[in-house]
């Protein structure tokens, strides 16, 4: 794969289509200064076909957009004896409460009676709502509209009850006998080996395809998670050692034993995560000595949270492989789908999904692997030069960056995290091509950019691997000294806020490691990327083992409780302590 882009490649290009897609139904003239204002600016879809020699160029400019704003409900009617039909519009306004949670259930042998669900209201007007929306549901119900909304199978009746200022009503939503289709994603067999394959890149599409092929093992648990803002599905796989139920408890699971969840492909156009993330899916169900990690590690993979970044990307390398995609980098809107983690009600649905996976499974690690451009540099001195990605000036091969908690009462936190750099050391280095790659970019990068500008280029080398852990000024390890003293903030219900893989810093008490990685993956291709896979998985593999091998205690408290009973809890103590390492499994990717 070539290192540099051809600039008479890119000048010779016949025509370029521009799909916008905003959140307006027209753009302003002076939508590039408002774009600080408007964080969901839209997208510019720059379609580049291949060149025409002895034609002219051409471009051919779509602009798109919603109809509306916000959600809006549209009757269209006629009256008698007026043939000009009239029509009406509602914007759909939020009520305001706050989130339900289910207070009592009544169950029986063969399903549930009655589930009982508890809102509160901001005032007596959305009090009122509430209770208006509920009633409405029922009418609607019989006249055989919206029937899947709160008719759940095996489950008779919902009953709701809103409440205000010590006061409240209770309305009963009864089952309509319809209900919408499982989430839960089945495979009828299992499908011929190998799944995963790391010649070419993974689409939205054949992601989903994958984690439904990955369902006929029993240690998945795959489902659909969530859809993205332009309907496409979001699939996640949970892989655990069977119970032999057709009910698990999650916070069994990880109570007693190591979690680790792993998002890919946030930045749709940093293609390898995915194939990394499928691959270690596929080996851990398939190949006996990666299935014996489940004994000891719960493993959560989520192979692409922003499908329609992915698809753009997916689309465009079709005509142009060899550029680095950056339109496709990240959502429908324009604004990175993490910038929305951690909301209650975010614009990007598919923003929900990551949080969740968090407040399901309360992770000891969460991974989120990213990548950069694999050819095509910024130049300093051409006239383009973002600022967010001055130092990704040139090449640095395959890096990640380690920061925990620094303080000195939690001291299990920092060993942690030496010993998880040792793992990810000893990973990497096992691949004779990813070493080679690695001290060629290494050495590129000291010459050309650290050399001239060390405090702007940094660069930290420990052991062939490029892993930054000390701060440049101080020499101390990267972290918070203080827990809970994360640059960004909380969400809403205690879930992940805003500002990506970081938030979960916040609780490192929970979550003690949060970890990226960067590959040259913008756009790979073929061998290469092969190659800058490889990394990645052992990426994954190191923290993986890592827990496989640490050492925990599980305490058990018994207490009194009402009635003459007993409460019993069981707390994994935090963090996972480094144990002795042990051989990898064998080498199957």
């Amino acid at each position: 794969m070539p290192l540099f882009q051809s600039p008479e490649r890119v000048l010779r290009a016949r025509s370029v289509a521009i799909v916008g897609a905003s959140d307006r139904a027209r753009w302003p003239s002076n939508i590039f200064a408002n774009l600080r204002a408007n964080g969901y600016p839209g997208k510019i879809y720059p379609i580049i076909h291949p060149d025409q020699p002895g034609k002219p160029g051409r471009v051919h400019v779509l602009y798109a957009g919603n109809a509306a704003t916000k959600p809006q409900l549209e009757v269209r009617y006629s009256e008698k004896g007026n043939p000009r039909p009239e029509r009406v519009t509602r914007d759909l306004g939020k009520i305001d409460t706050t989130p339900a949670t289910a207070t009592r259930v009544v169950v029986r042998a063969d399903g549930v009676s009655e589930i009982e669900l508890q809102t509160e209201a901001k005032d007596d007007k959305e009090a009122a709502r509430a209770v208006d929306a509920l009633d409405a549901l029922q009418t609607l119900h019989a006249a055989g509209l919206f029937r899947t909304a709160l008719s759940r199978q095996h489950v008779d009746r919902i009953a709701v009850s809103v409440g205000l200022k010590g006061v409240g009503t209770r309305r009963v939503v009864r089952a309509s006998g319809t209900w919408a289709p499982s989430n839960v994603r089945t495979a009828a067999a299992k499908s011929t080996l190998p799944l995963v394959k790391w010649d070419h890149i993974i689409s939205p599409d054949e992601s989903e395809a994958l984690v439904g092929a990955l369902a006929a093992y029993p240690e998945v648990h795959a489902y659909k998670a969530g859809l993205s803002y332009r309907g496409r599905e979001i699939s996640v796989a949970e892989l655990t050692l069977p119970a032999g139920g057709e009910l698990v408890s999650l916070a069994k699971l990880t109570a007693l034993k190591p979690t680790i969840v792993i998002t890919g492909r946030q930045h749709a156009n940093e293609v390898s995560s995915t194939s990394h993330i499928l691959r270690l899916a596929q080996l851990i169900v398939t190949d006996p000595a990666y299935k014996a990690l489940l004994k000891k590690v719960n493993v959560i993979i989520q192979p692409v949270e922003n499908p329609d970044g992915a698809q753009m990307a997916y689309d465009l390398q079709k005509l142009t492989p060899t550029h680095m995609l950056h339109a496709g980098r990240y959502s429908a809107l324009g604004m990175d789908v993490a910038s929305q983690v951690g909301l209650a009600d975010p614009l990007l649905p598919e923003a929900l999904v990551r949080g969740r996976l968090w407040l399901d499974w309360l992770p000891d690690i969460y991974l989120n692997p990213h990548g950069y451009p694999s050819h095509e540099w910024v130049q300093q001195f051409a006239g383009y030069v973002p600022p967010g990605f001055r130092t990704y000036w040139t090449t640095r091969g395959w890096y990640t960056s380690i920061g925990g908690l620094r303080d000195p009462r939690y001291p299990e936190h920092m060993a942690g995290t030496e010993a998880l750099r040792e793992a990810i050391v000893r990973e990497i280095n096992s691949h004779a091509d990813v070493r080679a790659m690695n001290l060629r970019h290494q050495a590129r990068y000291r010459r050309w950019a650290f050399g001239f500008s060390p405090y702007v280029y940094g660069q930290e080398i420990y052991k062939d691997t490029a892993i930054y852990y000390t701060d440049l000024e101080t020499g101390e390890p990267r972290g918070s000294r203080r827990a809970g003293a994360s640059r960004f903030g909380g969400g809403e219900g205690g879930a992940p806020g805003g500002g990506a893989r970081f938030s979960m810093n916040q609780w490192p008490q929970v979550t003690f490691v949060s970890g990226g990685t960067e590959a040259p993956d913008e756009t790979a291709q073929g061998d290469w990327l092969n190659l800058v896979t490889k990394p990645g998985f052992s990426y994954l593999l190191a923290h993986i083992t890592y827990l496989r091998d640490g050492k925990f205690t599980v305490e058990r408290i018994e207490e009194d409780a009402q009635r003459d009973g007993t409460s019993i809890t069981l707390l994994r103590v935090r963090p996972v302590r480094p144990g002795p390492v042990t051989p990898r499994p064998s080498a199957g990717q």
